[in-house]
């Protein structure tokens, strides 16, 4: 049985850019993660919240991250925050990142950032 806890759409306030004055003003970037849990989490048998991964105390830790910390890169974010979201869920459970943001460059509609420590990549 495959099953997977997915945070869709999650609004992050990130002061992104190369520059200072890209920095002063904070962008919004998406985020999606997906969790991929080896087996049926205890949580779907017994409803208790200790037993699940909380998504709402995960959303608040990435959130917090990025009002405190400036990046130049999406892909520095990217990484960092897959570094934050590792050491805040169980070890067995697998997770892809992808954050998505509108660049200032002419006819691109977005640029995103796809990380995962899932065994095969997709």
């Amino acid at each position: 049985m495959k099953c997977q806890l997915i945070l869709e759409k999650m609004t992050l306030s990130v002061r992104l850019g190369c520059s200072p004055q890209e920095q002063a003003l904070p962008q919004t970037v998406r985020a999606k993660i997906t969790l991929y849990f080896p087996e049926l989490p205890k949580a779907c048998h017994n409803d208790q919240l200790s037993d699940a991964v909380c998504y709402a105390h995960l959303a608040r830790t990435v959130q917090n991250f990025c009002l405190n910390h400036p990046f130049n890169l999406l892909e520095t974010l990217g990484y960092r925050l897959f570094q934050l979201i590792r050491e805040d869920i169980p070890a067995n459970v697998y997770f892809e990142l992808i954050i998505r943001k509108k660049p200032a460059v002419p006819n691109v509609e977005a640029c995103s950032f796809q990380i995962s420590n899932l065994p095969s990549y997709q």
